[in-house]
Protein backbone atom coordinates (compact mmCIF):
# COMPACT_ATOMS: atom_id res chain seq x y z
CA UNK A 1 0.00 0.00 0.00
CA UNK A 2 1.33 3.48 -0.79
CA UNK A 3 2.33 5.70 2.14
CA UNK A 4 2.38 9.49 1.91
CA UNK A 5 4.20 12.27 3.77
CA UNK A 6 2.90 15.85 3.72
CA UNK A 7 4.78 18.79 5.24
CA UNK A 8 2.54 21.83 5.68
CA UNK A 9 3.53 25.48 6.05
CA UNK A 10 2.87 27.48 9.24
CA UNK A 11 -0.62 28.90 9.27
CA UNK A 12 -1.56 27.02 6.10
CA UNK A 13 -5.25 26.99 5.47
CA UNK A 14 -5.01 24.73 2.46
CA UNK A 15 -5.88 21.07 2.67
CA UNK A 16 -3.22 18.39 2.24
CA UNK A 17 -3.09 16.80 -1.22
CA UNK A 18 -5.38 13.84 -1.72
CA UNK A 19 -4.00 10.56 -0.52
CA UNK A 20 -2.71 8.17 -3.16
CA UNK A 21 -5.26 5.57 -4.10
CA UNK A 22 -4.39 2.03 -3.03
CA UNK A 23 -3.24 -0.35 -5.70
CA UNK A 24 -5.02 -3.23 -4.00
CA UNK A 25 -7.09 -3.96 -0.94
CA UNK A 26 -4.32 -5.42 1.23
CA UNK A 27 -2.56 -3.52 3.99
CA UNK A 28 -3.11 0.01 5.28
CA UNK A 29 -2.27 3.38 3.83
CA UNK A 30 -0.28 5.51 6.23
CA UNK A 31 -0.45 9.27 5.88
CA UNK A 32 1.94 11.49 7.83
CA UNK A 33 0.99 15.15 8.10
CA UNK A 34 3.64 17.37 9.70
CA UNK A 35 2.03 20.58 10.95
CA UNK A 36 3.92 23.40 12.70
CA UNK A 37 0.91 23.98 14.96
CA UNK A 38 -2.07 21.95 16.08
CA UNK A 39 -4.74 22.24 13.36
CA UNK A 40 -8.11 23.80 14.00
CA UNK A 41 -10.87 21.19 14.50
CA UNK A 42 -12.86 22.39 11.46
CA UNK A 43 -9.79 22.25 9.23
CA UNK A 44 -8.89 18.77 10.48
CA UNK A 45 -12.42 17.47 9.90
CA UNK A 46 -12.48 18.88 6.37
CA UNK A 47 -9.01 17.55 5.61
CA UNK A 48 -9.86 14.13 6.99
CA UNK A 49 -13.10 13.87 5.05
CA UNK A 50 -11.21 14.64 1.83
CA UNK A 51 -9.52 11.25 2.24
CA UNK A 52 -12.78 9.36 1.87
CA UNK A 53 -13.51 7.51 -1.34
CA UNK A 54 -17.15 6.66 -0.51
CA UNK A 55 -19.92 8.28 1.59
CA UNK A 56 -19.56 5.42 4.08
CA UNK A 57 -15.86 6.15 4.49
CA UNK A 58 -16.60 9.85 4.95
CA UNK A 59 -18.91 9.04 7.87
CA UNK A 60 -16.37 6.68 9.43
CA UNK A 61 -13.54 9.19 9.13
CA UNK A 62 -15.63 12.00 10.58
CA UNK A 63 -16.54 9.84 13.57
CA UNK A 64 -12.95 8.67 14.07
CA UNK A 65 -11.64 12.23 14.11
CA UNK A 66 -14.29 13.36 16.60
CA UNK A 67 -13.31 10.51 18.93
CA UNK A 68 -9.54 10.62 18.53
CA UNK A 69 -8.44 14.18 17.72
CA UNK A 70 -7.88 15.29 21.29
CA UNK A 71 -4.80 16.11 23.33
CA UNK A 72 -2.83 17.16 20.24
CA UNK A 73 0.33 18.34 21.96
CA UNK A 74 3.59 18.78 20.03
CA UNK A 75 4.71 15.35 18.92
CA UNK A 76 3.40 12.27 17.15
CA UNK A 77 -0.27 11.23 17.16
CA UNK A 78 -1.40 8.00 15.47
CA UNK A 79 -5.09 8.16 14.47
CA UNK A 80 -6.61 5.08 12.76
CA UNK A 81 -9.34 6.57 10.56
CA UNK A 82 -10.40 3.38 8.80
CA UNK A 83 -9.17 0.38 10.81
CA UNK A 84 -6.73 -1.80 8.85
CA UNK A 85 -7.12 0.51 5.82
CA UNK A 86 -6.18 4.14 6.56
CA UNK A 87 -4.02 5.52 9.37
CA UNK A 88 -3.27 9.22 9.87
CA UNK A 89 -0.13 10.23 11.75
CA UNK A 90 -0.67 13.82 12.83
CA UNK A 91 2.74 15.28 13.72
CA UNK A 92 2.88 18.68 15.40
CA UNK A 93 5.97 20.81 15.85
CA UNK A 94 9.10 22.04 14.13
CA UNK A 95 9.10 20.41 10.68
CA UNK A 96 12.89 20.62 10.33
CA UNK A 97 13.30 18.52 13.48
CA UNK A 98 10.37 16.20 12.95
CA UNK A 99 11.43 15.07 9.50
CA UNK A 100 14.50 13.58 11.18
CA UNK A 101 12.22 11.83 13.67
CA UNK A 102 10.06 10.17 10.99
CA UNK A 103 10.46 6.49 10.14
CA UNK A 104 9.45 4.09 7.41
CA UNK A 105 9.53 4.86 3.69
CA UNK A 106 7.08 6.88 1.64
CA UNK A 107 5.93 6.57 -1.96
CA UNK A 108 4.55 10.13 -2.13
CA UNK A 109 6.00 13.23 -0.47
CA UNK A 110 4.27 16.60 -0.65
CA UNK A 111 6.22 19.64 0.48
CA UNK A 112 5.02 23.18 1.11
CA UNK A 113 6.95 25.62 -1.07
CA UNK A 114 6.01 28.43 1.34
CA UNK A 115 7.84 26.53 4.08
CA UNK A 116 10.88 26.09 1.86
CA UNK A 117 11.05 29.77 1.03
CA UNK A 118 11.16 30.59 4.75
CA UNK A 119 14.02 28.14 5.39
CA UNK A 120 17.70 28.98 5.63
CA UNK A 121 20.43 27.05 3.82
CA UNK A 122 21.15 24.61 6.66
CA UNK A 123 17.46 23.79 7.09
CA UNK A 124 17.10 23.05 3.39
CA UNK A 125 20.19 20.87 3.44
CA UNK A 126 18.89 18.91 6.44
CA UNK A 127 15.51 18.54 4.81
CA UNK A 128 17.02 17.20 1.59
CA UNK A 129 18.93 14.58 3.59
CA UNK A 130 15.89 13.70 5.68
CA UNK A 131 13.54 13.28 2.73
CA UNK A 132 16.09 11.11 0.90
CA UNK A 133 16.30 8.82 3.94
CA UNK A 134 12.50 8.46 3.91
CA UNK A 135 12.18 7.76 0.18
CA UNK A 136 12.29 4.44 -1.61
CA UNK A 137 13.39 3.96 -5.22
CA UNK A 138 10.70 5.58 -7.37
CA UNK A 139 9.24 7.79 -4.63
CA UNK A 140 7.64 11.01 -5.86
CA UNK A 141 8.32 14.49 -4.42
CA UNK A 142 5.76 17.14 -5.36
CA UNK A 143 5.48 20.85 -4.52
CA UNK A 144 2.42 22.08 -2.64
CA UNK A 145 0.43 23.85 -3.94
CA UNK A 146 0.80 22.00 -7.27
CA UNK A 147 1.01 25.26 -9.25
CA UNK A 148 4.17 26.28 -7.35
CA UNK A 149 7.70 25.00 -7.83
CA UNK A 150 10.56 23.89 -5.65
CA UNK A 151 13.18 26.67 -5.16
CA UNK A 152 15.85 26.55 -7.87
CA UNK A 153 18.69 26.91 -5.37
CA UNK A 154 17.50 23.77 -3.54
CA UNK A 155 17.45 21.50 -6.58
CA UNK A 156 21.22 20.79 -6.63
CA UNK A 157 21.00 19.41 -3.09
CA UNK A 158 18.21 17.09 -4.18
CA UNK A 159 20.04 15.94 -7.31
CA UNK A 160 23.16 15.18 -5.26
CA UNK A 161 21.06 12.78 -3.16
CA UNK A 162 19.47 10.90 -6.06
CA UNK A 163 16.40 12.97 -7.00
CA UNK A 164 15.75 13.53 -10.72
CA UNK A 165 13.01 15.44 -12.59
CA UNK A 166 9.86 13.39 -12.92
CA UNK A 167 8.91 12.67 -16.53
CA UNK A 168 5.16 12.06 -16.09
CA UNK A 169 3.05 14.69 -17.87
CA UNK A 170 0.22 14.48 -15.34
CA UNK A 171 2.42 15.60 -12.46
CA UNK A 172 2.86 19.15 -11.19
CA UNK A 173 5.75 21.08 -12.74
CA UNK A 174 8.89 20.68 -10.69
CA UNK A 175 8.02 17.22 -9.39
CA UNK A 176 11.01 14.99 -8.61
CA UNK A 177 11.49 11.22 -8.57
CA UNK A 178 13.92 9.37 -6.29
CA UNK A 179 16.21 7.30 -8.50
CA UNK A 180 19.73 7.15 -7.03
CA UNK A 181 22.21 5.30 -9.21
CA UNK A 182 23.87 3.82 -6.15
CA UNK A 183 20.72 2.21 -4.72
CA UNK A 184 19.14 -1.04 -5.88
CA UNK A 185 15.79 -0.43 -7.58
CA UNK A 186 14.30 -3.76 -6.56
CA UNK A 187 11.34 -3.81 -4.20
CA UNK A 188 11.94 -4.81 -0.59
CA UNK A 189 11.63 -8.50 0.09
CA UNK A 190 8.25 -9.65 1.32
CA UNK A 191 8.08 -10.49 5.01
CA UNK A 192 6.93 -13.88 6.25
CA UNK A 193 3.25 -14.25 6.96
CA UNK A 194 3.28 -16.86 9.75
CA UNK A 195 4.42 -16.05 13.25
CA UNK A 196 4.62 -17.69 16.67
CA UNK A 197 4.17 -15.72 19.89
CA UNK A 198 5.20 -17.18 23.26
CA UNK A 199 3.04 -15.73 26.01
CA UNK A 200 -0.71 -15.06 26.02
CA UNK A 201 -0.90 -11.98 28.20
CA UNK A 202 -1.32 -8.33 27.34
CA UNK A 203 1.97 -8.10 25.43
CA UNK A 204 1.47 -11.34 23.49
CA UNK A 205 -2.15 -10.74 22.56
CA UNK A 206 -1.35 -7.16 21.45
CA UNK A 207 1.52 -8.26 19.19
CA UNK A 208 -0.57 -11.09 17.78
CA UNK A 209 -3.45 -8.73 17.03
CA UNK A 210 -1.21 -6.14 15.34
CA UNK A 211 0.32 -8.83 13.12
CA UNK A 212 -3.04 -10.45 12.37
CA UNK A 213 -4.46 -7.08 11.27
CA UNK A 214 -1.62 -6.93 8.72
CA UNK A 215 -2.46 -10.30 7.22
CA UNK A 216 -0.39 -12.68 9.35
CA UNK A 217 -1.45 -16.09 10.61
CA UNK A 218 -0.37 -16.09 14.25
CA UNK A 219 -0.05 -18.97 16.72
CA UNK A 220 0.09 -17.95 20.40
CA UNK A 221 1.56 -20.47 22.87
CA UNK A 222 1.26 -20.39 26.65
CA UNK A 223 2.16 -22.81 29.43
CA UNK A 224 -1.24 -22.17 31.05
CA UNK A 225 -4.49 -23.67 29.82
CA UNK A 226 -6.13 -20.28 29.24
CA UNK A 227 -4.94 -16.80 28.21
CA UNK A 228 -4.16 -14.08 30.76
CA UNK A 229 -3.20 -16.62 33.39
CA UNK A 230 -0.27 -14.56 34.67
CA UNK A 231 0.10 -10.88 35.52
CA UNK A 232 -2.42 -9.94 32.82
CA UNK A 233 -5.13 -11.69 34.82
CA UNK A 234 -5.49 -8.66 37.10
CA UNK A 235 -9.23 -8.18 37.65
CA UNK A 236 -9.22 -4.44 36.92
CA UNK A 237 -6.45 -2.00 36.08
CA UNK A 238 -6.16 1.73 35.43
CA UNK A 239 -4.85 3.40 32.29
CA UNK A 240 -3.47 6.75 33.44
CA UNK A 241 -0.95 9.18 31.94
CA UNK A 242 2.40 9.49 33.69
CA UNK A 243 2.73 13.03 34.98
CA UNK A 244 6.08 14.62 35.66
CA UNK A 245 6.95 18.24 36.38
CA UNK A 246 9.50 18.34 33.55
CA UNK A 247 7.41 16.18 31.18
CA UNK A 248 10.04 13.49 30.69
CA UNK A 249 10.51 11.34 27.61
CA UNK A 250 8.98 8.44 29.55
CA UNK A 251 5.85 10.55 30.12
CA UNK A 252 5.63 11.14 26.37
CA UNK A 253 6.03 7.44 25.58
CA UNK A 254 3.25 6.58 28.00
CA UNK A 255 0.95 9.20 26.46
CA UNK A 256 1.43 7.52 23.07
CA UNK A 257 0.75 4.19 24.72
CA UNK A 258 -2.42 5.41 26.41
CA UNK A 259 -3.77 6.73 23.12
CA UNK A 260 -3.11 3.34 21.49
CA UNK A 261 -4.73 1.41 24.36
CA UNK A 262 -7.85 3.57 24.42
CA UNK A 263 -8.21 3.18 20.65
CA UNK A 264 -7.96 -0.61 20.97
CA UNK A 265 -10.39 -0.73 23.90
CA UNK A 266 -12.95 1.39 22.03
CA UNK A 267 -12.69 -0.94 19.04
CA UNK A 268 -12.88 -4.29 20.84
CA UNK A 269 -14.39 -3.96 24.32
CA UNK A 270 -17.90 -3.38 25.65
CA UNK A 271 -18.10 0.00 27.39
CA UNK A 272 -19.44 -0.08 30.91
CA UNK A 273 -18.69 -3.79 31.29
CA UNK A 274 -15.14 -4.39 30.06
CA UNK A 275 -13.88 -0.84 30.42
CA UNK A 276 -15.04 2.72 31.07
CA UNK A 277 -13.49 6.07 30.15
CA UNK A 278 -14.29 7.53 33.57
CA UNK A 279 -11.24 9.72 33.97
CA UNK A 280 -8.93 9.25 36.96
CA UNK A 281 -8.03 11.62 39.79
CA UNK A 282 -4.34 11.46 40.78
CA UNK A 283 -3.99 12.28 44.48
CA UNK A 284 -0.53 13.78 45.02
CA UNK A 285 -0.14 12.51 48.57
CA UNK A 286 3.22 14.24 49.01
CA UNK A 287 1.55 17.60 48.38
CA UNK A 288 3.49 18.22 45.15
CA UNK A 289 1.57 18.58 41.91
CA UNK A 290 2.83 16.39 39.07
CA UNK A 291 1.41 18.74 36.44
CA UNK A 292 4.14 19.58 33.89
CA UNK A 293 5.45 23.12 34.28
CA UNK A 294 5.41 23.61 30.49
CA UNK A 295 1.64 23.14 30.53
CA UNK A 296 1.04 26.11 32.79
CA UNK A 297 -0.39 29.17 31.08
CA UNK A 298 2.33 31.74 30.41
CA UNK A 299 3.69 33.86 27.61
CA UNK A 300 6.12 31.15 26.50
CA UNK A 301 3.42 28.69 25.46
CA UNK A 302 0.54 29.38 23.10
CA UNK A 303 -3.07 28.96 24.24
CA UNK A 304 -3.65 26.01 21.89
CA UNK A 305 -0.84 24.13 23.66
CA UNK A 306 -2.41 24.72 27.05
CA UNK A 307 -5.81 23.67 25.73
CA UNK A 308 -4.41 20.50 24.15
CA UNK A 309 -2.83 19.44 27.45
CA UNK A 310 -6.08 19.44 29.46
CA UNK A 311 -7.33 15.97 28.45
CA UNK A 312 -3.99 14.54 29.60
CA UNK A 313 -3.72 16.38 32.90
CA UNK A 314 -5.09 19.47 34.63
CA UNK A 315 -5.34 20.77 38.18
CA UNK A 316 -8.29 19.14 39.89
CA UNK A 317 -11.21 21.46 40.53
CA UNK A 318 -13.08 21.67 43.85
CA UNK A 319 -16.00 19.83 42.25
CA UNK A 320 -13.74 16.99 41.08
CA UNK A 321 -12.26 16.67 44.56
CA UNK A 322 -15.76 16.53 45.99
CA UNK A 323 -16.83 13.83 43.51
CA UNK A 324 -13.77 11.82 44.46
CA UNK A 325 -14.61 12.33 48.16
CA UNK A 326 -11.21 13.84 48.89
CA UNK A 327 -10.56 16.81 51.21
CA UNK A 328 -10.96 20.24 49.65
CA UNK A 329 -7.31 21.06 50.33
CA UNK A 330 -5.97 17.89 48.67
CA UNK A 331 -3.39 18.38 45.90
CA UNK A 332 -4.60 16.45 42.89
CA UNK A 333 -4.40 16.22 39.10
CA UNK A 334 -7.35 15.28 36.91
CA UNK A 335 -6.70 12.95 33.96
CA UNK A 336 -9.71 13.24 31.69
CA UNK A 337 -8.43 10.66 29.18
CA UNK A 338 -7.85 7.92 31.77
CA UNK A 339 -9.96 4.77 32.18
CA UNK A 340 -10.39 1.49 34.01
CA UNK A 341 -10.02 -1.68 31.97
CA UNK A 342 -10.32 -5.37 32.70
CA UNK A 343 -6.96 -6.57 31.30
CA UNK A 344 -8.03 -10.18 30.86
CA UNK A 345 -10.96 -9.07 28.71
CA UNK A 346 -8.63 -7.06 26.47
CA UNK A 347 -6.43 -10.16 26.13
CA UNK A 348 -9.43 -12.30 25.21
CA UNK A 349 -10.75 -9.77 22.71
CA UNK A 350 -7.41 -9.44 20.93
CA UNK A 351 -6.90 -13.20 20.75
CA UNK A 352 -10.40 -13.60 19.28
CA UNK A 353 -9.09 -12.29 15.93
CA UNK A 354 -9.85 -14.95 13.28
CA UNK A 355 -6.20 -15.07 12.16
CA UNK A 356 -4.95 -15.93 15.68
CA UNK A 357 -4.78 -19.50 17.03
CA UNK A 358 -4.24 -19.98 20.77
CA UNK A 359 -2.56 -23.15 22.05
CA UNK A 360 -2.50 -23.63 25.82
CA UNK A 361 -0.73 -26.14 28.07
CA UNK A 362 2.42 -25.70 26.00
CA UNK A 363 5.57 -24.87 27.94
CA UNK A 364 8.55 -23.84 25.83
CA UNK A 365 11.77 -24.62 27.69
CA UNK A 366 14.45 -23.52 25.22
CA UNK A 367 15.05 -22.11 21.74
CA UNK A 368 17.54 -22.95 19.04
CA UNK A 369 18.31 -22.11 15.46
CA UNK A 370 20.65 -24.48 13.66
CA UNK A 371 21.61 -22.02 10.91
CA UNK A 372 21.00 -18.45 9.81
CA UNK A 373 18.58 -19.54 7.09
CA UNK A 374 16.79 -22.13 9.26
CA UNK A 375 13.53 -21.61 11.15
CA UNK A 376 13.45 -21.14 14.89
CA UNK A 377 12.91 -24.34 16.88
CA UNK A 378 10.89 -24.34 20.09
CA UNK A 379 11.79 -27.22 22.45
CA UNK A 380 10.15 -28.66 25.56
CA UNK A 381 12.00 -29.67 28.75
CA UNK A 382 13.00 -33.03 27.21
CA UNK A 383 14.51 -31.40 24.14
CA UNK A 384 11.64 -32.46 21.91
CA UNK A 385 10.54 -30.15 19.12
CA UNK A 386 7.25 -28.37 19.80
CA UNK A 387 7.11 -26.08 16.80
CA UNK A 388 9.18 -24.37 14.11
CA UNK A 389 8.66 -20.79 12.97
CA UNK A 390 10.35 -18.14 10.84
CA UNK A 391 9.19 -15.25 13.05
CA UNK A 392 9.28 -15.72 16.82
CA UNK A 393 8.10 -13.11 19.32
CA UNK A 394 8.90 -13.51 23.03
CA UNK A 395 6.22 -11.97 25.23
CA UNK A 396 6.38 -14.33 28.20
CA UNK A 397 7.22 -11.75 30.86
CA UNK A 398 9.85 -12.89 33.35
CA UNK A 399 9.95 -16.34 31.71
CA UNK A 400 11.40 -14.67 28.60
CA UNK A 401 14.68 -14.38 30.55
CA UNK A 402 15.17 -18.16 30.63
CA UNK A 403 14.39 -18.50 26.92
CA UNK A 404 16.94 -15.83 26.04
CA UNK A 405 19.54 -17.45 28.28
CA UNK A 406 19.18 -20.62 26.21
CA UNK A 407 20.49 -18.50 23.30
CA UNK A 408 23.30 -16.90 25.35
CA UNK A 409 21.45 -13.62 24.92
CA UNK A 410 20.81 -12.47 28.51
CA UNK A 411 18.37 -9.68 29.24
CA UNK A 412 18.20 -8.13 32.75
CA UNK A 413 14.55 -8.98 33.37
CA UNK A 414 13.62 -9.03 37.05
CA UNK A 415 10.44 -10.28 38.74
CA UNK A 416 8.15 -7.81 40.48
CA UNK A 417 5.33 -9.42 42.43
CA UNK A 418 2.18 -7.44 43.11
CA UNK A 419 -0.92 -8.19 45.19
CA UNK A 420 -4.23 -6.37 45.23
CA UNK A 421 -7.33 -6.57 47.40
CA UNK A 422 -10.90 -6.43 46.20
CA UNK A 423 -14.38 -6.91 47.55
CA UNK A 424 -18.05 -6.60 46.78
CA UNK A 425 -19.39 -3.08 47.01
CA UNK A 426 -22.30 -2.53 49.38
CA UNK A 427 -24.92 0.22 49.38
CA UNK A 428 -23.56 1.18 52.79
CA UNK A 429 -20.17 2.06 51.29
CA UNK A 430 -20.92 5.76 51.06
CA UNK A 431 -17.30 6.94 51.37
CA UNK A 432 -16.08 5.35 48.12
CA UNK A 433 -15.23 7.77 45.32
CA UNK A 434 -17.35 8.12 42.19
CA UNK A 435 -14.24 8.00 39.96
CA UNK A 436 -11.02 5.98 40.23
CA UNK A 437 -8.19 7.49 42.27
CA UNK A 438 -4.48 6.76 41.97
CA UNK A 439 -1.26 8.08 43.44
CA UNK A 440 0.42 5.90 46.05
CA UNK A 441 -1.47 2.87 44.85
CA UNK A 442 -4.91 3.00 43.25
CA UNK A 443 -8.60 2.56 43.99
CA UNK A 444 -11.38 1.80 41.52
CA UNK A 445 -15.01 1.37 42.55
CA UNK A 446 -18.37 0.72 40.91
CA UNK A 447 -16.85 -1.88 38.55
CA UNK A 448 -19.45 -4.41 37.31
CA UNK A 449 -18.48 -7.97 38.23
CA UNK A 450 -19.82 -11.49 38.19
CA UNK A 451 -18.37 -14.46 40.02
CA UNK A 452 -20.23 -17.75 39.92
CA UNK A 453 -23.86 -16.90 40.73
CA UNK A 454 -23.06 -13.56 42.37
CA UNK A 455 -23.22 -10.35 40.37
CA UNK A 456 -22.83 -6.74 41.34
CA UNK A 457 -20.11 -4.12 41.62
CA UNK A 458 -16.69 -4.40 43.20
CA UNK A 459 -13.98 -2.14 44.56
CA UNK A 460 -10.32 -2.94 44.01
CA UNK A 461 -7.18 -1.43 45.54
CA UNK A 462 -3.45 -2.01 45.68
CA UNK A 463 -0.86 -2.93 44.79
CA UNK A 464 2.12 -4.18 46.70
CA UNK A 465 5.51 -4.22 44.98
CA UNK A 466 7.79 -7.11 45.98
CA UNK A 467 11.03 -7.06 44.01
CA UNK A 468 12.92 -10.27 43.17
CA UNK A 469 9.82 -12.26 44.15
CA UNK A 470 8.44 -14.60 41.47
CA UNK A 471 5.79 -16.47 43.50
CA UNK A 472 2.24 -15.40 42.54
CA UNK A 473 0.51 -16.61 45.69
CA UNK A 474 -2.02 -14.53 47.63
CA UNK A 475 -0.69 -13.72 51.12
CA UNK A 476 -3.01 -12.77 53.94
CA UNK A 477 -0.23 -10.93 55.74
CA UNK A 478 -0.05 -8.35 52.92
CA UNK A 479 -3.65 -7.14 53.29
CA UNK A 480 -2.76 -4.77 56.18
CA UNK A 481 -0.06 -3.19 53.98
CA UNK A 482 -2.61 -2.69 51.20
CA UNK A 483 -5.06 -1.07 53.63
CA UNK A 484 -2.34 1.26 54.96
CA UNK A 485 -1.54 2.38 51.41
CA UNK A 486 -5.25 3.00 50.87
CA UNK A 487 -5.34 5.09 54.04
CA UNK A 488 -2.71 7.40 52.54
CA UNK A 489 -4.38 7.49 49.13
CA UNK A 490 -8.00 7.88 50.19
CA UNK A 491 -8.67 8.18 53.93
CA UNK A 492 -12.46 8.12 53.59
CA UNK A 493 -12.42 4.90 51.58
CA UNK A 494 -9.96 3.30 54.00
CA UNK A 495 -12.30 4.11 56.90
CA UNK A 496 -15.24 2.75 54.93
CA UNK A 497 -13.48 -0.54 54.17
CA UNK A 498 -11.64 -1.03 57.46
CA UNK A 499 -14.20 -3.51 58.73
CA UNK A 500 -14.05 -5.51 55.50
CA UNK A 501 -10.28 -5.88 55.89
CA UNK A 502 -10.49 -6.61 59.62
CA UNK A 503 -13.21 -9.23 59.26
CA UNK A 504 -11.73 -11.06 56.29
CA UNK A 505 -14.31 -9.98 53.73
CA UNK A 506 -11.72 -9.03 51.14
CA UNK A 507 -10.37 -11.21 48.37
CA UNK A 508 -6.94 -11.09 46.83
CA UNK A 509 -5.14 -11.53 43.56
CA UNK A 510 -1.40 -11.66 42.95
CA UNK A 511 0.78 -11.75 39.84
CA UNK A 512 4.42 -11.46 38.84
CA UNK A 513 5.41 -8.71 36.41
CA UNK A 514 8.72 -8.42 34.60
CA UNK A 515 10.77 -5.24 34.77
CA UNK A 516 13.98 -3.88 33.31
CA UNK A 517 16.36 -1.56 35.18
CA UNK A 518 15.25 1.55 33.24
CA UNK A 519 11.54 0.74 33.80
CA UNK A 520 10.80 0.60 30.08
CA UNK A 521 9.96 -2.45 27.95
CA UNK A 522 12.18 -4.19 25.40
CA UNK A 523 10.52 -4.07 22.00
CA UNK A 524 11.67 -5.29 18.61
CA UNK A 525 14.74 -7.15 17.40
CA UNK A 526 17.35 -7.94 20.04
CA UNK A 527 20.14 -8.10 17.49
CA UNK A 528 22.04 -5.03 16.37
CA UNK A 529 21.19 -4.17 12.78
CA UNK A 530 23.66 -4.56 9.94
CA UNK A 531 22.83 -2.40 6.95
CA UNK A 532 19.22 -2.21 8.09
CA UNK A 533 18.89 -5.97 8.74
CA UNK A 534 19.17 -7.86 12.05
CA UNK A 535 22.27 -9.95 12.68
CA UNK A 536 21.91 -13.26 10.89
CA UNK A 537 21.70 -15.71 13.77
CA UNK A 538 19.05 -13.69 15.61
CA UNK A 539 17.05 -12.63 12.57
CA UNK A 540 13.39 -13.44 13.02
CA UNK A 541 13.53 -13.06 16.83
CA UNK A 542 11.49 -10.20 18.30
CA UNK A 543 10.70 -9.14 21.87
CA UNK A 544 7.88 -7.37 23.67
CA UNK A 545 8.45 -7.74 27.39
CA UNK A 546 9.57 -5.93 30.56
CA UNK A 547 6.53 -3.67 30.96
CA UNK A 548 6.29 -4.04 34.72
CA UNK A 549 3.09 -2.48 36.02
CA UNK A 550 2.52 -0.60 32.74
CA UNK A 551 1.27 -3.45 30.59
CA UNK A 552 -2.10 -1.81 30.02
CA UNK A 553 -0.46 1.48 29.06
CA UNK A 554 2.30 0.14 26.80
CA UNK A 555 1.42 -3.29 25.37
CA UNK A 556 -0.71 -2.08 22.45
CA UNK A 557 1.84 0.57 21.51
CA UNK A 558 4.63 -2.01 21.66
CA UNK A 559 2.71 -4.37 19.39
CA UNK A 560 2.07 -1.63 16.85
CA UNK A 561 5.71 -0.50 16.95
CA UNK A 562 7.00 -4.03 16.38
CA UNK A 563 4.58 -4.66 13.50
CA UNK A 564 5.32 -1.26 11.90
CA UNK A 565 9.06 -1.99 11.95
CA UNK A 566 8.52 -5.35 10.26
CA UNK A 567 6.39 -3.76 7.55
CA UNK A 568 8.45 -0.62 6.95
CA UNK A 569 5.50 1.53 8.01
CA UNK A 570 5.71 4.86 9.81
CA UNK A 571 6.20 4.04 13.48
CA UNK A 572 3.53 5.08 16.01
CA UNK A 573 5.96 7.47 17.74
CA UNK A 574 9.05 9.46 16.85
CA UNK A 575 12.47 7.81 16.56
CA UNK A 576 14.00 9.22 19.74
CA UNK A 577 11.12 7.80 21.79
CA UNK A 578 11.19 4.47 19.97
CA UNK A 579 14.90 4.15 20.75
CA UNK A 580 14.03 4.21 24.46
CA UNK A 581 12.09 0.95 23.92
CA UNK A 582 14.49 -0.80 21.54
CA UNK A 583 15.41 -4.27 22.81
CA UNK A 584 18.86 -3.87 21.24
CA UNK A 585 19.72 -1.15 23.79
CA UNK A 586 20.78 -3.92 26.21
CA UNK A 587 23.32 -5.59 23.93
CA UNK A 588 26.39 -3.89 25.38
CA UNK A 589 25.17 -3.49 28.95
CA UNK A 590 26.11 -5.82 31.83
CA UNK A 591 23.33 -8.16 32.93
Amino acid sequence: MPHALTILAPGSGTLPPSAPAPADSSGSRHLVWICPHAPEPDWLQQAGQSLAQTPEERTQIEQALRQQAWGLLPGWHRLPLLPARLVLHLVIGDPWQLVREASGHFDHISLSTDLLRQADASQREGLAAGLSALARHGSLLQPDPPCSALPDDWLPQLRARGWVPADTAELAPGSMRFAPRWRDATSPAAVAREATVIGAGLAGSAVAYSLAERGWQVTVLDRAATPAAGASGLPVGLVVPHSSADDTLISRVIRAGIRSTLQRAAALLQPGQDWAATGVLEHCVDGKSKLPRSWQANAAHPPDWISASRPWASTATPLQLQQANLPADAVAVWHECAAWIKPWRLVQAQLAHPAIHFVGNTAVHSLQRPAADAPWQLLDDTGQLIRQTDLLVLTAGFESRQLLQSLQQPLPLNPLRGQIAWGWQQTSHLGLPAVPVNGKGSLACHVPWQQSAQAGSIWITGSTFSRSDNTPDVREQEFPEIWQKLQMLHPAAADELQADFAQGRVQGWAGVRATLPDRLPAVGALARSRHGQPADLLQGLQLSCGMGARGLSLSVLAGELLAAQLHDEPWPLEKRLARLLAASRWLDKPV
